[in-house]
């Protein structure tokens, strides 16, 4: 029963252009933050060939930058409302 009121409900919603414009700007963005994170696992191999490294050192430095990752996302998410958002975007932008 609840499930079909929902259902119901979002039947009103009529999208426009605008909504398609900003969910596609939304998807790009979150394409871009998810390939900018598998970049290094790219250019792995030209890593290992450049610095010499071994399959257990390259293998470091992938968690290294996963774990540095990990702690430093709820860290500026924590700060980005004491800041202005748009700012915080903008410099997070390369």
């Amino acid at each position: 029963p609840g499930g079909r009121r929902l259902l119901q409900h979002t039947r009103k919603i009529k999208l426009d252009g605008y909504s398609y414009y900003v969910l596609a700007l939304l998807l790009a963005a979150n394409l871009l933050n998810y390939i900018d994170r598998q970049v290094l696992y790219a250019v792995f191999p030209l890593i290992k060939e450049d610095f010499r490294l071994s399959d257990t050192a390259l293998g470091a430095l992938g968690s290294a930058f996963m774990i540095c990752y990990m702690i430093s996302a709820p860290l500026f998410a924590s700060l980005a409302p004491r800041f202005l958002p748009a700012a915080m975007v903008w410099r997070s932008l390369p």
